[in-house]
């Protein structure tokens, strides 16, 4: 769940640079001139000011194009989702190009035990991923892997109408506690599984790769979401 144009402005400095100065000076008094007919002459001398100069303004390109949409699931574009990031909490930042957890317990890993791979039976026509890593139906002349194949190496061919066993992938996203919506309302697994299906009714006939390789998504707990890859 996300608590997650091109924008294109200017940066515009100016600087200005002003002096003025004045300067003045005065004669001394010559020895040789009667106190009498003394004379005390005054000269100044002014300093022009120099004209300010304007810095040329400088372009600052943020991203490729606008949004159409600040709603989370308007706009899947790669500048939407950069300029959401700002505006959404989560569940995941990037920071140095590390991925780092907003709203979570901690990234799932299979070192922590978010991660874990398990064996499913798959039947002909279902969606899987095939050998080569792309959206596929297991039918006739199929390369897929079995389970416990890791590499090209072991691949199968489908052949027959009988289910073969594959491996899929299962998460699980544990949700910070104490984690409250604007109206202090507790955020739960439910609410996490509810955006979830607001995306996919919008784009379920858009098959982006967010939810191409979805088998399920669900809550185990308040604080606990499960997700099963095809």
């Amino acid at each position: 769940m996300g608590r997650h144009v091109w924008i294109l402005f200017h940066i515009i400095i100016i600087g200005t640079i002003a002096a003025c100065s004045s300067q003045d000076s005065t004669l001394p008094e010559s020895g040789n001139t009667p106190a009498s007919t003394r004379t005390q002459i005054a000269t100044s001398t002014d300093t022009p000011s120099p004209t300010a100069t304007l810095t040329p303004p400088r372009l600052l390109s943020i991203c490729g194009q606008e949004p159409s949409s600040l709603f989370l699931y308007g706009d899947t574009s790669s500048a939407a989702r950069s300029i959401l990031q700002a505006i959404y909490d989560g569940p995941i930042d990037l920071y140095n190009f590390q991925a780092e957890p907003v709203i979570l317990e901690e990234i799932p890993t299979m070192d922590n035990g978010s991660v874990s791979i398990a064996p499913v039976e798959v039947g002909p026509g279902v969606l899987i991923v095939d050998a080569e890593g792309q959206w596929a139906s297991l039918t006739d002349g199929v390369l897929y892997k079995p389970a416990g194949c890791i590499d090209g190496s072991c691949a199968e061919t489908f052949e027959g109408v009988e289910p073969v066993m594959m491996d899929a992938m299962v998460i699980d996203f544990k949700l910070l506690p104490e984690i409250q919506w604007s109206d202090g309302v507790l955020l739960t697994a439910e609410d996490s599984v509810y955006s979830y299906q607001v995306f996919k009714y919008l784009f379920e006939n858009a098959n982006p790769d967010i939810l191409k390789f979805n088998q399920s998504y669900s809550a185990l707990d308040d604080k606990t979401v499960e997700w099963v890859g095809i």
